[in-house]
């Protein structure tokens, strides 16, 4: 069976010019019309709202720093260990906020690890996506200044389960995740992606988690129909 084909984003900024002679006239009053705030939501956008209270952070080392950015966009990812295996999840939240301002990025994903787990796996603390302008990860999604928070629960943590699937459901769900891939194109894909990540509760962040999870374990593909 050939490989499946795997997600990707392509983003591309295109400039276009024009001779002086072709150039328009400029038009002034266009700048009597201010442009909406970058950060503001739109009509039929979901409100993210924090459950979270203020709280001191919890104390945190960074293990790793990865640059993602894409063009026109500077984005991390940092992996930390939370230093005290009894912080509460407000302070595992406030501090990969201050970590996630720290790194200076437009946009910042950080994953949060206990004492002695493996900093290579998925987050076993929690999980914080933020971005500066407002804007999180994907640049669809709206996000307030206190970020996006994901907790993890113990049975995350010893790999019962993520995300409330086990692993039987996640490797039904990511042959399902594949067959989109490979039957669709384009909005349609996308579409497709987030209707599946609804079905089963979950974010498309997250579905995407188990996908990656599929690839390194190298879990079967769907049949070829």
């Amino acid at each position: 069976m050939g490989k499946s084909k795997w997600p990707m984003v392509l983003v591309a900024m295109v400039t276009t010019g024009c001779s002086a002679a072709s150039r328009p006239a400029r038009m002034p009053a266009a700048r009597e019309t201010p442009e909406p705030a970058l950060a503001s939501k739109p009509a039929d956008a979901s409100p993210v709202t924090s459950t979270f209270r203020s709280a001191e952070p919890a104390p945190y080392r960074v293990v790793s720093t990865k640059d993602v950015s894409i063009t026109g966009r500077s984005r991390s990812m940092l992996r930390v260990v939370i230093q005290d295996k009894n912080a509460s999840a407000e302070q595992v939240h406030a501090a990969l906020l201050e970590a996630a301002k720290a790194d200076g990025a437009e946009k910042v994903m950080v994953a949060a690890y206990w004492p002695g787990d493996d900093t290579t796996s998925i987050y076993s603390a929690g999980r914080l996506e933020w971005g500066k302008d407002g804007r999180g990860w994907d640049s669809s999604d709206y996000i307030g200044p206190d970020g996006r928070f994901d907790q993890a629960t113990l049975a995350q943590r010893t790999g019962e389960t993520k995300f409330g699937l086990s692993e039987e459901e996640r490797m039904a769900l990511y042959k399902e995740f594949v067959r989109v891939e490979d039957t669709t194109e384009g909005q349609a894909t996308d579409d497709a992606k987030k209707r599946l990540a609804r079905q089963h509760g979950l974010t498309l962040h997250q579905l995407y988690e188990i996908a990656g999870e599929g690839l390194r374990k190298d879990w079967p593909f769907p049949a070829r129909q």
